[in-house]
Protein backbone atom coordinates (compact mmCIF):
# COMPACT_ATOMS: atom_id res chain seq x y z
CA UNK A 1 0.00 0.00 0.00
CA UNK A 2 1.14 3.07 -0.66
CA UNK A 3 0.26 7.15 -0.22
CA UNK A 4 -0.86 7.17 -4.10
CA UNK A 5 -3.37 4.22 -3.05
CA UNK A 6 -4.50 6.00 0.02
CA UNK A 7 -4.82 9.82 -1.44
CA UNK A 8 -7.19 8.33 -4.11
CA UNK A 9 -9.20 6.08 -1.93
CA UNK A 10 -9.71 8.76 0.68
CA UNK A 11 -10.57 11.00 -2.13
CA UNK A 12 -13.16 8.34 -3.97
CA UNK A 13 -14.39 7.74 -0.69
CA UNK A 14 -15.62 11.24 0.08
CA UNK A 15 -17.24 12.10 -3.05
CA UNK A 16 -19.54 8.81 -3.05
CA UNK A 17 -20.58 9.74 0.79
CA UNK A 18 -20.92 13.19 -0.44
CA UNK A 19 -23.09 12.00 -3.41
CA UNK A 20 -25.11 10.39 -0.63
CA UNK A 21 -24.09 6.70 -1.95
CA UNK A 22 -23.62 3.60 -0.95
CA UNK A 23 -20.49 0.96 -2.13
CA UNK A 24 -23.07 -1.00 -3.30
CA UNK A 25 -24.81 1.32 -5.47
CA UNK A 26 -21.44 2.61 -6.60
CA UNK A 27 -21.16 -0.76 -7.59
CA UNK A 28 -24.20 -1.72 -9.48
CA UNK A 29 -23.45 1.80 -11.68
CA UNK A 30 -19.96 0.93 -12.68
CA UNK A 31 -19.99 -2.85 -12.63
CA UNK A 32 -17.40 -3.83 -9.97
CA UNK A 33 -17.70 -6.18 -7.38
CA UNK A 34 -18.36 -4.08 -3.55
CA UNK A 35 -15.49 -5.43 -2.07
CA UNK A 36 -13.45 -4.14 -5.03
CA UNK A 37 -14.34 -1.08 -4.39
CA UNK A 38 -14.10 -1.28 -0.30
CA UNK A 39 -10.26 -2.16 -1.20
CA UNK A 40 -9.62 0.00 -3.33
CA UNK A 41 -11.48 2.82 -0.93
CA UNK A 42 -9.05 1.28 2.26
CA UNK A 43 -5.71 2.25 -0.12
CA UNK A 44 -5.38 -1.79 -0.16
CA UNK A 45 -5.50 -2.08 -4.07
CA UNK A 46 -4.14 0.47 -7.20
CA UNK A 47 -7.08 1.41 -9.50
CA UNK A 48 -6.64 2.17 -13.11
CA UNK A 49 -7.73 5.72 -15.00
CA UNK A 50 -10.40 3.31 -16.38
CA UNK A 51 -12.25 2.48 -12.64
CA UNK A 52 -11.69 6.27 -11.86
CA UNK A 53 -12.87 7.11 -15.08
CA UNK A 54 -16.11 5.50 -14.78
CA UNK A 55 -16.35 6.29 -10.90
CA UNK A 56 -16.25 9.99 -12.01
CA UNK A 57 -18.80 9.50 -14.40
CA UNK A 58 -21.06 7.63 -12.06
CA UNK A 59 -20.37 10.22 -9.11
CA UNK A 60 -21.02 13.52 -11.21
CA UNK A 61 -17.39 14.20 -10.10
CA UNK A 62 -16.96 16.80 -13.18
CA UNK A 63 -12.99 15.27 -13.87
CA UNK A 64 -12.15 15.35 -9.85
CA UNK A 65 -11.22 11.94 -9.81
CA UNK A 66 -9.51 11.49 -13.06
CA UNK A 67 -7.43 14.77 -11.91
CA UNK A 68 -6.71 13.01 -9.06
CA UNK A 69 -5.76 9.68 -10.31
CA UNK A 70 -3.13 11.49 -12.65
CA UNK A 71 -1.73 13.61 -10.28
CA UNK A 72 -0.76 10.74 -8.27
CA UNK A 73 -0.30 7.96 -11.24
CA UNK A 74 0.08 9.26 -14.23
CA UNK A 75 -2.11 8.96 -17.17
CA UNK A 76 -0.49 5.94 -18.91
CA UNK A 77 -2.38 2.85 -17.48
CA UNK A 78 -0.81 -0.43 -16.28
CA UNK A 79 -0.22 -3.13 -19.14
CA UNK A 80 -2.24 -5.41 -16.96
CA UNK A 81 -6.04 -3.93 -15.18
CA UNK A 82 -6.00 -4.95 -11.84
CA UNK A 83 -8.83 -4.02 -11.03
CA UNK A 84 -11.05 -4.98 -14.24
CA UNK A 85 -13.81 -7.30 -13.81
CA UNK A 86 -12.51 -11.09 -13.88
CA UNK A 87 -13.47 -12.69 -17.32
CA UNK A 88 -13.87 -16.22 -17.76
CA UNK A 89 -11.97 -18.09 -20.66
CA UNK A 90 -10.87 -15.35 -22.67
CA UNK A 91 -10.29 -16.28 -26.41
CA UNK A 92 -8.32 -13.71 -28.30
CA UNK A 93 -7.61 -13.73 -31.80
CA UNK A 94 -5.22 -11.09 -33.85
CA UNK A 95 -6.82 -9.98 -38.32
CA UNK A 96 -4.06 -8.18 -40.06
CA UNK A 97 -5.16 -6.27 -43.09
CA UNK A 98 -3.00 -4.66 -45.36
CA UNK A 99 -2.36 -0.66 -46.34
CA UNK A 100 -5.05 -1.28 -49.53
CA UNK A 101 -7.74 -2.96 -46.90
CA UNK A 102 -8.83 -0.23 -44.16
CA UNK A 103 -9.91 -1.52 -41.01
CA UNK A 104 -9.47 -2.27 -37.62
CA UNK A 105 -5.62 -3.55 -36.90
CA UNK A 106 -4.46 -5.03 -33.64
CA UNK A 107 -8.30 -6.86 -32.75
CA UNK A 108 -8.07 -9.83 -30.34
CA UNK A 109 -11.17 -12.01 -30.51
CA UNK A 110 -9.44 -16.05 -31.26
CA UNK A 111 -6.10 -17.28 -31.15
CA UNK A 112 -3.94 -17.12 -34.65
CA UNK A 113 -4.01 -20.53 -34.84
CA UNK A 114 -7.48 -20.79 -34.37
CA UNK A 115 -8.02 -18.13 -36.95
CA UNK A 116 -6.21 -20.56 -39.72
CA UNK A 117 -7.89 -23.82 -38.93
CA UNK A 118 -10.94 -22.24 -39.70
CA UNK A 119 -10.60 -19.20 -42.26
CA UNK A 120 -7.16 -20.79 -43.37
CA UNK A 121 -8.48 -23.12 -45.98
CA UNK A 122 -10.40 -21.02 -48.08
CA UNK A 123 -8.43 -17.73 -47.73
CA UNK A 124 -4.69 -19.12 -48.42
CA UNK A 125 -6.43 -21.13 -51.49
CA UNK A 126 -7.04 -18.10 -53.04
CA UNK A 127 -3.47 -16.99 -53.20
CA UNK A 128 -2.47 -20.62 -55.53
CA UNK A 129 -2.17 -19.72 -59.61
CA UNK A 130 -4.88 -21.09 -61.25
CA UNK A 131 -7.31 -21.26 -58.77
CA UNK A 132 -10.56 -23.71 -59.85
CA UNK A 133 -13.87 -22.02 -60.77
CA UNK A 134 -15.16 -25.19 -58.61
CA UNK A 135 -13.29 -23.60 -56.11
CA UNK A 136 -14.27 -20.03 -56.44
CA UNK A 137 -17.86 -21.03 -56.42
CA UNK A 138 -17.60 -22.65 -53.18
CA UNK A 139 -15.87 -19.88 -51.49
CA UNK A 140 -18.88 -17.82 -52.44
CA UNK A 141 -21.73 -20.67 -50.98
CA UNK A 142 -19.58 -20.18 -48.13
CA UNK A 143 -18.99 -16.54 -47.44
CA UNK A 144 -22.38 -15.63 -48.61
CA UNK A 145 -24.24 -17.47 -45.67
CA UNK A 146 -21.08 -16.00 -43.28
CA UNK A 147 -22.38 -12.75 -44.39
CA UNK A 148 -26.17 -13.54 -43.64
CA UNK A 149 -25.61 -14.43 -39.84
CA UNK A 150 -23.15 -11.57 -39.63
CA UNK A 151 -25.51 -9.06 -40.63
CA UNK A 152 -27.88 -11.23 -38.18
CA UNK A 153 -25.70 -11.06 -35.40
CA UNK A 154 -25.34 -6.56 -36.48
CA UNK A 155 -28.88 -6.27 -35.19
CA UNK A 156 -27.76 -6.56 -31.89
CA UNK A 157 -24.32 -7.60 -30.96
CA UNK A 158 -21.27 -4.76 -30.54
CA UNK A 159 -19.72 -3.41 -33.27
CA UNK A 160 -16.19 -4.22 -32.11
CA UNK A 161 -17.31 -7.85 -32.49
CA UNK A 162 -19.25 -7.37 -35.86
CA UNK A 163 -16.95 -5.25 -37.57
CA UNK A 164 -14.03 -7.27 -37.77
CA UNK A 165 -16.70 -10.25 -38.84
CA UNK A 166 -17.54 -8.22 -41.78
CA UNK A 167 -13.82 -7.46 -42.79
CA UNK A 168 -13.04 -11.14 -42.80
CA UNK A 169 -15.62 -11.90 -45.15
CA UNK A 170 -14.69 -9.05 -47.05
CA UNK A 171 -11.45 -9.84 -47.90
CA UNK A 172 -12.47 -13.69 -48.46
CA UNK A 173 -15.02 -12.07 -51.39
CA UNK A 174 -11.98 -9.85 -52.37
CA UNK A 175 -9.91 -12.40 -53.21
CA UNK A 176 -12.41 -14.11 -55.60
CA UNK A 177 -13.16 -10.91 -57.38
CA UNK A 178 -9.76 -10.55 -58.14
CA UNK A 179 -9.19 -14.28 -59.37
CA UNK A 180 -12.40 -13.99 -61.57
CA UNK A 181 -14.13 -12.93 -64.81
CA UNK A 182 -17.11 -12.84 -66.28
CA UNK A 183 -20.57 -13.89 -64.45
CA UNK A 184 -18.38 -15.64 -61.72
CA UNK A 185 -16.92 -12.00 -61.30
CA UNK A 186 -20.32 -10.07 -61.59
CA UNK A 187 -21.86 -12.40 -58.79
CA UNK A 188 -18.92 -11.71 -56.26
CA UNK A 189 -18.83 -8.08 -57.10
CA UNK A 190 -22.26 -7.98 -56.06
CA UNK A 191 -21.96 -9.88 -52.68
CA UNK A 192 -19.04 -8.00 -52.15
CA UNK A 193 -20.74 -4.39 -52.73
CA UNK A 194 -22.90 -5.90 -49.81
CA UNK A 195 -20.47 -6.79 -47.45
CA UNK A 196 -18.76 -3.07 -47.85
CA UNK A 197 -22.21 -1.42 -47.56
CA UNK A 198 -22.18 -3.45 -44.17
CA UNK A 199 -18.82 -2.82 -43.04
CA UNK A 200 -19.35 0.68 -43.67
CA UNK A 201 -22.69 1.16 -41.12
CA UNK A 202 -20.40 -1.08 -38.82
CA UNK A 203 -17.53 1.43 -38.98
CA UNK A 204 -20.06 4.41 -38.36
CA UNK A 205 -21.74 2.50 -35.19
CA UNK A 206 -18.09 2.22 -34.03
CA UNK A 207 -17.79 5.98 -34.27
CA UNK A 208 -15.57 6.07 -37.31
CA UNK A 209 -17.68 8.54 -40.30
CA UNK A 210 -14.55 8.46 -42.14
CA UNK A 211 -14.08 4.87 -42.24
CA UNK A 212 -17.66 4.23 -42.45
CA UNK A 213 -17.55 6.57 -46.09
CA UNK A 214 -14.49 4.56 -47.17
CA UNK A 215 -16.70 1.28 -47.12
CA UNK A 216 -19.63 2.60 -48.35
CA UNK A 217 -17.86 4.63 -51.28
CA UNK A 218 -15.68 0.93 -51.66
CA UNK A 219 -19.32 -0.76 -51.68
CA UNK A 220 -20.73 1.63 -54.36
CA UNK A 221 -17.55 1.36 -56.79
CA UNK A 222 -18.35 -2.37 -56.54
CA UNK A 223 -21.89 -2.62 -57.39
CA UNK A 224 -21.76 -0.02 -60.39
CA UNK A 225 -19.16 -2.66 -61.90
CA UNK A 226 -21.53 -5.37 -60.91
CA UNK A 227 -24.75 -3.67 -62.36
CA UNK A 228 -26.45 -3.00 -59.47
CA UNK A 229 -27.56 0.43 -59.65
CA UNK A 230 -29.98 0.15 -56.99
CA UNK A 231 -27.28 -0.41 -54.08
CA UNK A 232 -25.40 2.64 -55.90
CA UNK A 233 -28.07 4.53 -55.15
CA UNK A 234 -28.69 3.20 -51.45
CA UNK A 235 -25.11 3.88 -50.55
CA UNK A 236 -26.06 7.52 -51.03
CA UNK A 237 -29.06 6.99 -48.51
CA UNK A 238 -26.20 5.57 -46.22
CA UNK A 239 -23.74 8.56 -46.75
CA UNK A 240 -27.37 10.71 -46.14
CA UNK A 241 -27.53 9.25 -42.76
CA UNK A 242 -23.95 9.59 -41.66
CA UNK A 243 -24.78 13.69 -42.62
CA UNK A 244 -27.77 13.57 -40.77
CA UNK A 245 -25.35 12.45 -37.14
CA UNK A 246 -23.33 15.19 -38.23
CA UNK A 247 -26.37 17.66 -37.99
CA UNK A 248 -25.79 18.63 -41.53
CA UNK A 249 -29.36 18.35 -42.76
CA UNK A 250 -28.56 20.11 -46.06
CA UNK A 251 -26.31 17.88 -46.89
CA UNK A 252 -28.13 15.27 -46.67
CA UNK A 253 -31.37 16.32 -48.57
CA UNK A 254 -28.56 16.85 -51.51
CA UNK A 255 -27.15 13.53 -51.57
CA UNK A 256 -30.48 12.42 -51.78
CA UNK A 257 -32.42 14.08 -54.07
CA UNK A 258 -31.77 12.84 -57.24
CA UNK A 259 -33.24 9.27 -55.71
CA UNK A 260 -36.30 10.92 -54.84
CA UNK A 261 -37.12 12.56 -58.46
CA UNK A 262 -35.47 10.02 -60.76
CA UNK A 263 -37.89 7.55 -62.98
CA UNK A 264 -36.91 4.06 -62.91
CA UNK A 265 -36.30 4.02 -59.16
CA UNK A 266 -37.74 0.94 -57.26
CA UNK A 267 -40.27 2.05 -54.69
CA UNK A 268 -38.32 0.89 -51.52
CA UNK A 269 -35.35 2.73 -52.56
CA UNK A 270 -37.77 5.71 -53.53
CA UNK A 271 -39.04 5.49 -50.19
CA UNK A 272 -36.00 5.23 -47.99
CA UNK A 273 -34.32 7.89 -49.76
CA UNK A 274 -37.75 10.55 -49.82
CA UNK A 275 -37.35 9.22 -45.70
CA UNK A 276 -33.66 11.02 -45.59
CA UNK A 277 -34.65 14.08 -47.86
CA UNK A 278 -37.41 14.87 -45.16
CA UNK A 279 -34.88 14.41 -41.73
CA UNK A 280 -32.43 16.29 -43.73
CA UNK A 281 -35.23 19.15 -43.83
CA UNK A 282 -36.32 18.84 -40.60
CA UNK A 283 -32.61 19.84 -39.29
CA UNK A 284 -32.86 22.48 -41.97
CA UNK A 285 -35.51 23.89 -40.60
CA UNK A 286 -37.76 23.61 -43.76
CA UNK A 287 -41.00 22.65 -42.86
CA UNK A 288 -43.08 23.03 -45.92
CA UNK A 289 -40.24 20.51 -47.91
CA UNK A 290 -40.26 18.28 -44.91
CA UNK A 291 -44.04 17.96 -44.51
CA UNK A 292 -44.17 17.27 -48.53
CA UNK A 293 -41.37 14.78 -48.19
CA UNK A 294 -43.56 12.97 -45.55
CA UNK A 295 -46.69 12.82 -47.48
CA UNK A 296 -44.90 11.31 -50.28
CA UNK A 297 -43.03 8.83 -48.09
CA UNK A 298 -46.23 7.68 -47.31
CA UNK A 299 -47.73 7.26 -50.31
CA UNK A 300 -44.42 4.77 -51.27
CA UNK A 301 -44.50 2.53 -48.37
CA UNK A 302 -47.35 0.64 -49.67
CA UNK A 303 -44.82 -0.12 -52.37
CA UNK A 304 -41.51 -0.24 -50.86
CA UNK A 305 -41.22 -4.08 -49.60
CA UNK A 306 -41.37 -6.17 -53.09
CA UNK A 307 -39.73 -3.67 -55.05
CA UNK A 308 -36.45 -3.54 -54.75
CA UNK A 309 -35.26 -6.52 -57.45
CA UNK A 310 -31.80 -7.64 -56.40
CA UNK A 311 -31.29 -6.00 -52.85
CA UNK A 312 -34.67 -6.59 -51.04
CA UNK A 313 -32.96 -6.61 -47.19
CA UNK A 314 -31.43 -3.20 -47.56
CA UNK A 315 -32.33 -0.50 -45.10
CA UNK A 316 -34.11 -0.95 -41.69
CA UNK A 317 -35.40 -4.68 -41.76
CA UNK A 318 -36.36 -4.63 -38.17
CA UNK A 319 -38.53 -1.57 -37.43
CA UNK A 320 -42.48 -2.40 -38.72
CA UNK A 321 -43.19 1.47 -39.40
CA UNK A 322 -40.28 2.97 -40.45
CA UNK A 323 -42.42 5.70 -41.89
CA UNK A 324 -44.19 6.55 -38.52
CA UNK A 325 -40.90 7.00 -36.78
CA UNK A 326 -38.91 8.98 -38.95
CA UNK A 327 -42.32 11.24 -39.13
CA UNK A 328 -42.69 11.44 -35.52
CA UNK A 329 -39.16 12.27 -35.31
CA UNK A 330 -39.31 15.07 -37.86
CA UNK A 331 -42.11 16.53 -35.90
CA UNK A 332 -40.43 16.93 -32.84
CA UNK A 333 -37.54 18.48 -34.53
CA UNK A 334 -40.02 21.21 -36.14
CA UNK A 335 -41.32 21.75 -32.53
CA UNK A 336 -44.91 19.59 -32.62
CA UNK A 337 -43.62 17.12 -29.54
CA UNK A 338 -46.87 16.33 -28.30
CA UNK A 339 -48.16 15.21 -32.59
CA UNK A 340 -44.21 13.60 -32.56
CA UNK A 341 -44.59 11.71 -29.33
CA UNK A 342 -47.82 9.92 -30.61
CA UNK A 343 -46.38 9.11 -33.73
CA UNK A 344 -43.57 7.37 -31.46
CA UNK A 345 -45.50 5.49 -29.06
CA UNK A 346 -47.28 2.50 -31.47
CA UNK A 347 -44.28 2.57 -34.24
CA UNK A 348 -41.50 1.96 -31.24
CA UNK A 349 -43.79 -0.32 -29.07
CA UNK A 350 -44.30 -3.08 -32.59
CA UNK A 351 -40.42 -3.44 -32.56
CA UNK A 352 -39.42 -6.82 -31.43
CA UNK A 353 -37.72 -6.61 -28.33
CA UNK A 354 -34.73 -9.12 -30.01
CA UNK A 355 -33.77 -6.22 -32.07
CA UNK A 356 -31.71 -4.10 -29.74
CA UNK A 357 -30.59 -1.84 -31.53
CA UNK A 358 -33.80 -0.54 -33.34
CA UNK A 359 -35.11 -0.71 -29.69
CA UNK A 360 -32.23 1.58 -28.48
CA UNK A 361 -32.07 3.97 -30.99
CA UNK A 362 -35.72 4.73 -31.67
CA UNK A 363 -36.85 4.16 -28.02
CA UNK A 364 -34.39 7.46 -27.31
CA UNK A 365 -36.21 9.26 -29.61
CA UNK A 366 -39.20 8.31 -27.94
CA UNK A 367 -37.74 9.24 -25.02
CA UNK A 368 -36.70 12.37 -26.25
CA UNK A 369 -40.09 13.24 -27.87
CA UNK A 370 -41.90 12.98 -23.99
CA UNK A 371 -39.19 15.22 -22.50
CA UNK A 372 -39.77 17.89 -24.97
CA UNK A 373 -43.60 17.40 -23.85
CA UNK A 374 -42.32 17.46 -19.92
CA UNK A 375 -43.35 13.96 -19.51
CA UNK A 376 -40.02 13.08 -16.74
CA UNK A 377 -41.25 10.20 -15.05
CA UNK A 378 -42.52 8.35 -18.16
CA UNK A 379 -39.38 9.51 -19.70
CA UNK A 380 -36.80 8.34 -17.14
CA UNK A 381 -38.87 5.22 -16.69
CA UNK A 382 -38.42 4.05 -20.07
CA UNK A 383 -34.36 5.52 -20.23
CA UNK A 384 -34.29 2.80 -17.50
CA UNK A 385 -35.34 -0.28 -19.78
CA UNK A 386 -33.53 1.09 -22.65
CA UNK A 387 -30.12 1.44 -20.79
CA UNK A 388 -29.40 -2.15 -21.08
CA UNK A 389 -29.95 -2.10 -24.88
CA UNK A 390 -27.29 0.62 -25.14
CA UNK A 391 -25.33 -1.18 -23.75
CA UNK A 392 -25.76 -4.67 -25.69
CA UNK A 393 -25.06 -2.96 -29.15
CA UNK A 394 -22.33 -0.44 -27.95
CA UNK A 395 -23.44 2.11 -30.87
CA UNK A 396 -21.75 5.08 -30.85
CA UNK A 397 -24.72 6.67 -32.86
CA UNK A 398 -26.89 5.74 -30.03
CA UNK A 399 -24.49 6.92 -27.79
CA UNK A 400 -24.76 10.48 -29.49
CA UNK A 401 -28.91 9.67 -28.94
CA UNK A 402 -28.22 9.41 -25.20
CA UNK A 403 -25.96 12.05 -25.12
CA UNK A 404 -28.77 14.37 -26.41
CA UNK A 405 -31.54 13.30 -24.20
CA UNK A 406 -28.98 13.57 -20.90
CA UNK A 407 -28.65 17.20 -22.11
CA UNK A 408 -32.69 17.77 -22.36
CA UNK A 409 -32.12 15.81 -18.30
CA UNK A 410 -30.50 18.82 -17.58
CA UNK A 411 -33.65 20.87 -17.05
CA UNK A 412 -35.04 18.88 -14.46
CA UNK A 413 -31.77 17.77 -12.79
CA UNK A 414 -33.80 18.20 -9.35
CA UNK A 415 -36.51 15.47 -10.35
CA UNK A 416 -35.67 12.57 -8.18
CA UNK A 417 -35.74 10.38 -11.17
CA UNK A 418 -33.39 12.25 -13.14
CA UNK A 419 -31.03 12.04 -10.44
CA UNK A 420 -31.21 8.89 -9.70
CA UNK A 421 -30.50 7.77 -13.55
CA UNK A 422 -28.01 10.23 -14.93
CA UNK A 423 -24.96 8.75 -12.88
CA UNK A 424 -25.83 5.23 -15.10
CA UNK A 425 -26.19 7.89 -18.26
CA UNK A 426 -22.86 9.04 -17.52
CA UNK A 427 -21.32 5.33 -17.17
CA UNK A 428 -22.77 4.33 -20.54
CA UNK A 429 -21.45 7.24 -22.00
CA UNK A 430 -17.62 6.88 -21.15
CA UNK A 431 -17.67 3.14 -22.57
Amino acid sequence: MTSGEEDFGFRLRRVRLAKGMSQKSLAEIVRYDTGHISRIERGERRPTRSFALHCDGALEADGALISVYDDLFGRRESTVAEDSPPVTNPITWIMTLGADFPGVSGLHLVSHRELLGILGPVVTSTARAGWPVAGREQALRLWAPMFELTRHLGRSATPRLVFPLALIIARGVDQVVGHSTGRMRAKALLLGSRVSEFAGWMAQELGDDTLALHWTDRAAAMAKEGGDRELVDYCQVRKALIALYGRDGRMAAGLVEHITVRGGTGSRLKWLATLRMAQGQALAADVTGCRRSLERARALADFSLTSMTNTPDLGPSTVPDLTAIVTGGCLVELGSPGEGMRMLESAVGSIPSSSHRSRARFGLKLVAARLAVGDVGTATEELETLLHSVDVVDSATIRKELHDVDVLLRRWAGHESVAAIRPKIAVALVR
